[in-house]
């Protein structure tokens, strides 16, 4: 990343309810990365199953056991979603938090323990009204809640991220 533009280093402390932690992991994990787009083929395979059985005439065991297997999924990806966000919350966020935003990087310091994640390993940086999403692949992230930045720091990290397009890619999502 091209590191011209100096920023200092940004502290951010902040202590983030469970609901927060569940939405904003809900938004990087599916909103933002597309996770749910893989259920596309799947969805149309068993509405095509429909459509044949109802051709042949078979419409009655088949269409209401393909519309249930067409619910469940739904259920057991939410259900399995915010099992695994509890406890990644237990693990990673139930305490302080503090992230540290530098010119080489990121150094969070979580209870889980203290990491550092450099410019050359963040791909994309989302930005919306909640929270900045810091994307390591296509589907991993971590994130920064917005009412834990200053408004001054929030102009710097957004003229930062402007800046520095050619190794990250910013978007602002409003």
């Amino acid at each position: 990343m091209n590191t011209d533009k100096i920023i200092g280093d940004i502290e951010i402390s902040f202590s983030i309810k469970t609901g927060d932690f569940i939405k904003m992991s809900l938004r990087s994990e599916y909103l933002y990365t597309g996770r749910l787009l893989k259920f596309i083929p799947l969805y149309l395979v068993l509405v095509g199953l429909i459509f044949y059985s109802n051709m042949k005439g078979n419409s009655a065991t088949l269409v209401p056991v393909v519309m249930l297997i067409m619910l469940i999924i739904p259920v057991v990806i939410i259900v399995n979603f915010y099992h695994s966000t509890k406890r990644d919350y237990r693990e990673y966020h139930c305490g302080n938090s503090k992230f540290t935003i530098s010119d080489r990087g990121v150094d969070s310091v979580t209870a889980a323990g203290e990491a550092f994640c450099g410019w050359e390993s963040i791909c994309k940086v989302i930005e919306d009204k909640d929270a900045y999403y810091f994307f390591i692949n296509s589907y991993f992230c971590f994130f920064i809640p917005m009412n834990a930045i200053s408004p001054v720091d929030k102009e710097i990290l957004t003229a930062f991220f402007q800046d520095n397009p050619e190794d990250i890619t910013f978007i602002k999502k409003f």
